[in-house]
């Protein structure tokens, strides 16, 4: 993957029916990751589509704020962001010059041919160089800690490229499903951010990545400190909660038949959907309701009552909103 591109590199389910009690969001213990600190932890996930102007309008339409002007790490790539109070934020993505990233991107510009949808999510660690040692002594092959660039308004724009704000690497190899990287930031989030979104979102809570063996899957996160806390069910999947700072990362076994089985026969490990933790749920619905958006109602998940909207194109991800 082109160096320039690493920090690009970001599930339907319903009727949840917890196998152990659920604490409520207020109740929930977040024990301290070593690698996480009092970093915020889960801090973004990456969703890419192959029609940004009608991903960019479903966005709206589900009561998305996105920023203003489209910014650029070069190599063909466009992103805007859906940034949330705690600072973790939805990084969308697409192909600007689709011929130029399928020479400078080869593997995004071959997930956005075949795919609406996440290819990774990143975790905002306290010490990128700790992070490497620890990684590296488990044995799951970090990259050493690159430097990124990044033009908040594009190569048009009047604003210069921000450089050596963040800190980041990825795993040589896939071996922790969901393709997570791992963030530091220059600057930490000393105060919420000012953004309001019509849907009441707050912040990112939850990445959902679907494995074929969920044991193996949790040995695989534990070598990295990951340890899960809870267990559930839905639609015939096996699932585990990884706290992961202020979020978590569930990982979800489904059957083999159904809509995460055909998911993940369709496209193997990956991150089908996010849970988003809202102000008010009954406002979030109504907001639904007026733009049409079909959505089912849980009421029994990890979060309490929640709303599930469907992985389908141009977002290809699945969003729980959730109080």
């Amino acid at each position: 993957m082109n160096q320039s591109l690493r920090a690009l590199a970001v599930l339907l389910l319903a009727g949840c029916s917890a196998t152990t009690p659920v604490a409520t969001e207020g109740s929930r213990s977040t024990p301290t990751h070593p690698l996480i600190g009092n970093a915020i932890g889960l801090d973004h996930v990456l969703l890419w589509s192959r029609d940004n102007m009608a991903a960019e309008r479903e966005l709206g339409d589900l009561g998305f704020t996105l920023s203003a002007k489209a910014g650029s790490y070069g190599a063909g790539i466009s992103n805007k962001l859906v940034w949330f109070k705690n600072w973790s934020f939805i990084e969308f993505l697409w192909l600007s010059d689709a011929e130029k990233a399928r020479v400078e991107a080869p593997q995004e510009y071959a997930f956005v041919v075949l795919n609406h949808g996440s290819n990774a999510f990143g975790i905002n660690i306290a010490d990128a160089d700790q992070t490497f040692t620890e990684l590296t002594k488990a044995g799951l092959e970090p990259e050493k800690p690159g430097a990124e660039a990044w033009d908040p308004d594009g190569p048009e724009g009047p604003n210069p490229p921000i450089v050596n704000e963040w800190r980041f690497m990825f795993l040589k190899q896939p071996s922790l499903p969901g393709n997570p990287f791992f963030v530091q930031y220059k600057k930490g989030a000393d105060a919420p951010r000012k953004e309001t979104h019509p849907n009441g979102a707050q912040k990112l809570s939850a990445v959902w990545v679907l494995v074929r063996d969920i044991e193996q899957a949790k040995l695989a996160y534990g070598r990295a400190s990951f340890s899960e806390t809870v267990s559930f069910k839905s639609l015939g999947a096996k699932v585990a909660a990884l706290p992961t700072g202020q979020g978590e990362i569930f990982l979800v076994q489904p059957g083999a038949t159904g809509v995460l089985g055909s998911s993940l026969k369709d496209r193997g490990e990956h991150v089908h959907g996010i849970s988003v933790q809202v102000a008010d749920l009954e406002a979030t619905e109504q907001l639904l309701k007026q733009h049409g958006k079909p959505y089912s109602l849980q009421t029994n998940g990890r979060f309490g009552a929640s709303l599930l909207v469907p992985a389908r194109p141009p977002l290809g991800l699945m969003i729980e909103f959730h109080e």
